[in-house]
Formats: C-alpha cells, structure tokens, sequence
C-alpha cells in the first residue's frame, strides 16, 4: 500500500521568493522520477516562511532511496541556505485514495494526535467543505495518530471556521491552503 509523506520545511525567508519557487519547481521535476505520485505544497496562511509537501511513495524504503539519491542531495545542498529546519512524517493512509486531483481541493486539514483521540464528528459536522477524511498512525512512532481532511471548496478564503463552542477542538486542527502555480502542479 502506498504511505503518504508530510515533510515541514521552516525556511529563512518566504517561500514565494526567489529563489525558492525555481527549486521547488526542480523538486517536482526530480521526485517524479520516482514514484507517479502528485508533489502538493501547502502553506499556513498565517506563516509564509514554513512549506508543507505532501507526497505519496510505494514505501518509507523507497522514500529512503530518493533521499540518498544524487539528485535529491543535490537538492538538499541547493536548498540549504534557506532550510532552518525539516522535518519528515509518514502515515500508512494510502496516498492513491486522497482526492488531491479534484480542482475543488483547496485546503489541506491537518491533525497530530494521540492514539485514541480523533476529530471529532462535532467539529466535522461543522465545518462545511470537508470531501474526505483519512486516519492513519505515524510509522515511525505508532502512538501517534494523523487525519488528513480534503476541504473542496471553490477557494480558501470560503473556508468555513468551526463554531465558537468548538474552538478549542478546531485550535488542533491546522488547515494548509493548497499553492497554486507552476510549482504545485502534479508530475506528468
């Protein structure tokens, strides 16, 4: 089963400036080398300086693979001037079964738990948008928990906020926009 990978990446400048939208370009075009998995960038509205990459591989080995590879370390020393700090998450929720084709897919919500805990269907039910919803442990550390939510709406800024009774429970969730542009387009 396909895994699916979140990587964080904090940045020393935003990641909408030079020349930081070039080498994601180049990310793209060497990960999809790889496996036919979609490369997706999100972002924090709020912080222009962290990059989320949500990407799919056939396993964390073949992830492993591409890390050590020539190309990736050749992009990992082009990217280091502007790299503070990455970090790498896999969750066994198959990649194939998110709907990130859809032109709907906007927003990216996005939750770290313990393992008993979930979102709760209150705040599901309140949040308006929500297409899809996936659940899987961290491989690396199986007392953790992470839900993916698929938010198809016709643009970030129609994302709904959790009723005021909720907060606290919407507080946990993080919601990443999904970038446009040429950067953030699937592999061909």
């Amino acid at each position: 089963m396909p895994i699916t990978e979140l990587a964080i990446l904090r940045l020393n400048q935003p990641y909408h400036s030079d020349p930081l939208p070039s080498l994601l370009e180049l990310v793209v075009a060497r990960q999809s080398l790889w496996p036919k998995f979609a490369v997706i960038y999100l972002c924090d509205p709020r912080d222009d300086k962290t990059l989320y990459i949500l990407a799919g591989w056939d396993s964390v080995k073949v992830h492993e693979e591409w890390i050590q590879s020539e190309g990736n370390q050749e992009l990992l020393t082009l990217f280091k001037p502007y790299m503070v700090e990455v970090s790498l998450r896999h969750f066994d929720i198959d990649f194939n079964r998110i709907p990130l084709d859809d032109h709907n897919c906007t927003a990216i919500g996005w939750q770290s738990t313990k393992a008993e805990e979930a979102v709760s269907e209150l705040l599901l039910q309140s949040l308006d948008g929500v297409i899809w919803k996936g659940r899987g442990v961290e491989i690396e550390d199986n007392l953790r928990m992470h839900e993916l939510l698929v938010f198809g709406i016709p643009s970030f800024a129609d994302l709904p906020q959790a009723e005021p009774n909720l907060a606290q429970e919407s507080a946990n969730l993080l919601v990443l926009k999904r970038l446009p542009g040429s950067f953030a387009k699937f592999p061909q």
